[in-house]
């Protein structure tokens, strides 16, 4: 185990000499690397390097700096923003206002609006020192471990890692708490590194203070945080004394190893239980039982005394307590335990079920380099070993070199441009490679430990300690990655491993040198370090592609690009001016309500536009500016539309396109739906936006009754090069033909949504009048594989069902990428569908689907015995059976026993068998809501729909649910009950509102009480209204 995985010392530290000495000793046979560098690599000292870490921070600082001004999130980014305005306004988190994060980032920011005036600019600033202070961080740490160069590649994985979206927005300008937590957990590292270093209390206690911190802006960190500085502290001291102490620790490390079966709420086989739990219970579980076996093997060694126990964990608490009560003593007193519970630390609150993500699956690339990384120390070992001279290495390297050339040729097709590409494929490469880091390190760890030398006095050799600080507080910041298991928590939960990252690379570089000093003398140490740093340098300069993209423009020499305002104060943000159009129509809808309505006058925003009442310094009514499908719950919902009613806003802004994850929010909050479309209608659409009024203020502003004033693809908020691109393409689009269309492929990779779309828009134009249709079409625009992945992937974007017939053809007659991809593209058209059908404004008549042409029924359908088939393509065959009204097929699509069925195939198939003929699969759909949440976001609003099912069956359903369902199906029955007003459910209403369940109860009492209402006829409350009456000039 001698190999390049020994991080710390080496085996020699454990014995004892000189530092300086045994690091030279592991160079051995040539390998000269600069002594003082090496003694800070082997954790002896860290070398000063200020002038680098001067470096480091001026570098990332000037990353960000120049992006303060830059682009911003709608969604995120709106949402924060306001509820910091409604703190600096006066109102309280949790008692307020909702928010699932701890108070600090709202007070802290609240107090630079006090200070510098209500914009983000400040804001920005601020973040600037924050994100290049983690970055800062990240780079002294990693100098324990490795020399400078290393740790600076490290560290600036991280600055070029934070996600940014040329013409859109940088994630480091938005005041997330997790960018605060992230400097708050490495300065808590930091401080438990000096503790180890030192010998300190002092420095326990700065690492609780730091932990406390942490906490105060992000829950989930700050707890983590204080699990990771116990279990260092736990691990690297000498046992306490006497059968006291044994049962102290072994019940503290049972605990936490329970702890991670719980926060992965035991779902024991899945991916991210064994890539996120497995490598934290091995360090739990190794440690319990190596302390064991020091108890019973080394009764000499010194221990500890039990007071001493309670003195760490005493000032640890201590520094934890002395930050959280600030903030604590005021709102645990007003929330109580309970609601202190739900809303802060987030137990019982169902987010893991809400906001669960699933891993991603490995793609092939990243697969081949992660075997190649092994292969390359088998390499490196074989040419050491003598058993590769220089011939056979030349011979082989260019095997290698021809093999990677023709693999890149034949499936290297980089549709997006060759550094997106390969940028998108470190993304997912960083999904896996993390842990396999982690999960290697603990191995090396455990075995490190298991030495009978690696105590020294009454705890573990400092040089080991130092590795047990790093390799826990990698392993609890990358738990954080559940449940929302994407990129973006991927960056977040990185910091700590790329500390353990630089430690493997230098100790690669080491033992590369060393092993290749006799055999092949010809690769200098230098050469070695310049062969291993390079790819990483490539990979930075992919990774850093955007924010080149977002200032030069190559057409084909670099010049700047031009940049548009939002005129704004409070945000005075801007992007380029050739993709500016999100921007110019966030600028028309501000400008619309700061007209209409007084400042500070209330408007409702949905379902997360909180951005425009903080662009136009507005209210909104509820507690609740962010409708992620099930947080808010119904009963939140229901409290929330009897506040509406008391007293309505004058004015509803929402999104009728590109709701990104809140797809599924129109559908989720049917009470909410239901009342928006019976009491206000549309009078402007702007772009993705819908303003909406009123209906009596409205009918008396006839002005503003222009509900098509800019529709998404208008030329109104069209400049620079997208405003070529939309002329030309409408022009194809009325009147031209295929051939229009041929030069227009490349641009399908084009970063502006706005591009594509109107690209796809006019192909679709053009197949209506083509013989051929869109496959001639398509030959046309995609004369290559590339081309093609590319115009599958837009179609799955923007195109509606006149594209499913040639994906069908697509997906038939290929194989491999361009059949998985020609599937998705089908999944995302149909459930674009869906989502579509429930918008608060649009036409809901007529068929949900509603597919062009014939289908290849039976041939999808034979598919569907194969699980993986059934997955990608058994939700359109079996809405293409119903379509055809083949009762037939039922048979054959009846797959629901296996528990690995997608929801989405479940509630597709079960809807379709239900069409067909199959009323017994109502009892399916409500199944279904126990197996995820994507059921509960579309079942209830598709059976209360009259024109896709029969309410008089669905009446009977509820019946049956109500009596005899699970909890989730008994109080979803309850909520739908009260929208089916002509079927009697009264008396199972009653007896549901003695339900054993508070949720079921509190459903069913407000469907009884709104049936009641419903039949005496009792209008909604309509209070008084800031509007200005009448046009205004």
């Amino acid at each position: 185990m001698g190999g390049p995985f020994w991080l710390g010392c080496g085996r020699r530290c454990l014995r004892g000499g000189s530092g300086s000495t045994r690091c030279r000793q592991a160079l051995a046979g040539g390998a000269r690397f600069p002594r003082r560098r090496f003694r800070g690599a082997c954790g002896v000292s860290a070398p000063r390097a200020w002038p680098q870490t001067i470096l480091v921070g001026a570098v990332s600082a000037l990353l960000f700096g120049s992006f303060v001004g830059y682009g911003f999130n709608l969604e995120d980014e709106g949402n924060i923003l306001y509820q910091i305005l409604r703190t600096f306004r006066g109102d309280r988190p949790y008692l307020d206002f909702h928010t699932g994060y701890t108070p600090a980032v709202f007070y802290l920011n609240a107090w630079l609006f006090e200070w510098f005036g209500v914009s983000v600019v400040p804001l920005r600033a601020v973040l600037v020192g924050v994100n290049a202070a983690s970055v800062v961080l990240i780079f002294r740490l990693a100098l324990r471990f490795a020399p400078p160069l290393e740790s600076a590649a490290a560290a600036l994985v991280y600055a070029i890692y934070l996600p940014f979206f040329a013409g859109q927005f940088a994630s480091f300008n938005i005041p997330y708490p997790a960018w605060y937590a992230v400097l708050a957990w490495l300065a808590t590292q930091l401080a438990m590194m000096k503790a180890v270093e030192r010998g300190s209390r002092l420095w326990l206690g700065i690492a609780g203070l730091g932990a406390g911190l942490a906490f105060s802006f992000k829950p989930n960190t700050g707890i983590l945080a204080l699990g990771a500085v116990v279990l260092c502290q736990l691990l690297m001291t000498a046992p306490i004394r006497g059968r006291v102490g044994a049962l102290l620790e072994g019940f503290l490390l049972v605990v936490a190893f329970g702890a991670i079966f719980a926060v992965l709420t035991f779902d024991v086989f899945t991916e991210q239980f064994f890539l996120l739990g497995f490598p934290l219970l091995l360090v739990i579980g190794g440690g319990f039982w190596l302390r064991l076996g020091v108890r019973r093997n080394f009764p000499s060694l010194a221990r500890r005394s039990l007071g001493a126990g309670f003195a760490d964990v005493g000032v640890i608490l201590g520094g934890f307590l002395l930050i959280t009560m600030l903030w604590l003593s005021y709102f645990l007193p007003r929330l109580g335990i309970d609601r202190f519970a739900e809303e802060i630390l987030l137990l019982g609150a169902g987010v893991e079920r809400i906001y669960l993500i699933y891993y991603p699956d490995i793609s092939a690339w990243s697969g081949a380099l992660m075997a190649g990384l092994v292969a390359l120390w088998g390499l490196v070992f074989l040419i050491g070993a003598g058993v590769l001279r220089r011939r056979a290495i030349l011979a082989l390297g260019s095997v290698l070199t021809l093999g990677l050339l023709g693999a890149l040729g034949i499936f290297g097709l980089a549709p997006e441009g060759l550094l997106l590409s390969i940028a998108m494929q470190l993304e997912n490469l960083s999904f896996f490679l993390i842990p396999a880091l982690l999960l290697a390190g603990t191995l090396m760890w455990l075995v490190r430990m298991s030495h009978p030398l690696v105590w020294f006095a009454a705890q573990v050799r400092p040089s080991l300690a130092r590795v047990t600080v790093a390799l826990v507080f990698a392993l609890m910041l990358f738990l954080q990655l559940y449940p929302r298991i994407d990129f973006m928590h991927v960056v977040v939960g990185m910091p700590s491993a790329l500390v353990l990252a630089a430690a493997a690379l230098w100790r690669f570089e080491v033992w590369a040198a060393r092993s290749l000093a006799v055999t092949a003398d010809w690769l200098s140490p230098a050469r070695i370090r310049l062969l291993v740093l390079l790819p990483i340098a490539l990979g930075l300069f992919a990774r850093a592609a955007p924010f080149v993209d977002a200032r030069l423009a190559f057409d084909p020499w670099p010049e700047g690009r031009e940049a548009t305002l939002l005129r704004q104060s409070a945000l005075p943000v801007g992007v380029e001016k050739d993709r500016d159009h999100d921007l110019q129509e966030l600028q028309e809808v501000a400008a619309f309500v700061e007209r209409w309505t007084e400042p500070q006058e209330e408007i409702f925003v949905f379902p997360a536009l909180a951005i425009v009442p903080f662009v136009t310094d507005r209210r909104t009514p509820l507690p609740h500016d962010y409708f992620f499908p099930g947080r808010p719950s119904h009963a939140d919902e229901a409290d929330m539309v009897a506040e509406l009613e008391a007293d309505p806003p004058a004015l509803v802004v929402s999104l009728n396109d590109r709701l990104g994850y809140f797809s599924a929010s129109p559908a989720y909050y049917f009470i909410l739906r239901d009342y928006i479309q019976q009491n206000y209608e549309m009078v402007r659409r702007v772009g993705r936006y819908d303003i909406l009024a009123r209906k009596e203020l409205r009918k008396a502003n006839p002005a503003w009754a222009r509900p098509e004033s800019a529709p998404e693809k208008s030329r109104r908020f069209a400049a620079g090069d997208f405003h070529e691109v939309l002329v030309e393409t409408q022009r194809i689009g009325a009147s031209g033909s295929s051939a229009d269309l041929a030069p227009w492929g490349h641009r399908l990779a084009d970063v502006d949504r706005g591009v594509r779309g109107a690209i796809i828009a006019a192909a679709l134009q053009v197949a209506q009048r083509d013989p051929g249709g869109l496959g001639a079409v398509a030959e046309t625009i995609a004369n290559g594989r590339r081309e093609q992945l590319l115009l599958i992937r837009a179609m799955g974007e923007y195109a509606g069902p006149d594209a499913l017939p040639y994906l069908q053809d697509v997906f038939l007659s290929s194989s491999g990428r361009l059949r998985w991809e020609s599937a998705r593209s089908i999944n995302y058209v149909l459930a674009r569908r869906l989502s579509d059908r429930f918008r608060l404004v649009g036409d809901r008549k007529g068929p949900l689907w509603n597919l062009p042409g014939d289908f290849r029924t039976e041939e999808m359908v034979a598919m569907l015995d194969d699980f993986v088939e059934r997955q990608r393509i058994g939700a359109f065959a079996a809405i293409a059976a119903a379509e055809e009204g083949r009762p037939d097929l039922i048979p054959a699509l009846e797959y629901f026993e296996d528990e690995d069925e997608t929801t989405w195939w479940r509630m597709i198939s079960a809807y379709s068998l239900v069409k067909m003929g199959a009323p017994e699969h109502l009892g399916t759909l409500f199944d279904a809501l126990n197996t995820g949440t994507l059921a509960g976001q579309y079942v209830p609003s598709l059976l209360l729909d009259e024109e896709l099912v029969d309410s008089a069956l669905v009446a009977d359903q509820i019946r049956e649910e109500l009596r005899e369902g699970t909890e989730e199906e008994r109080e979803t029955a309850a909520w739908m009950a009260a929208y089916l007003s002509r079927a009697d459910l009264t008396m199972e209403l009653e007896a549901a509102s003695a339900d054993s369940s508070a949720a079921v109860q509190r459903a069913a009492r407000w469907a009884l009480e709104k049936r009641r209402s419903r039949e005496q006829g009792v209008e909604t409350g309509r209070g008084e209204t800031n509007l200005r009456q009448g046009e205004r000039s």
